[in-house]
């Protein structure tokens, strides 16, 4: 499982390197298909930013959307978009 470190770090390194190449290092290149992880206001690609979170990073195909959520709840990132009260 991803530390808090490690979470913020990925979000580091994403605004670092950029979505297009954040992208093709964790999801291989696939664009979200519908939930983003809302962070300072900015929607960053929420698999993306859960696979690169962990050490080794994991693959996308290995977790659902809605675990990558949970956990990223219990670590305190609490907005994602669409808001799930919105469905």
């Amino acid at each position: 499982m991803s530390k808090p470190n490690a979470s913020l770090e990925s979000l580091s390194e994403f605004n670092r390197i950029g979505e297009n190449e954040f992208l093709k290092r964790y999801s291989s290149g696939a664009h979200p298909q519908k939930y983003y992880l809302d962070y300072g206001g900015e929607r960053l690609p929420l698999k993306a930013i859960w696979t690169a979170a962990h050490r080794p990073p994991i693959h996308t195909r290995t977790f659902t959307t809605a675990q990558a959520m949970a956990e990223l709840r219990t670590l305190e990132f609490n907005k994602f978009w669409p808001d799930e009260r919105d469905r």
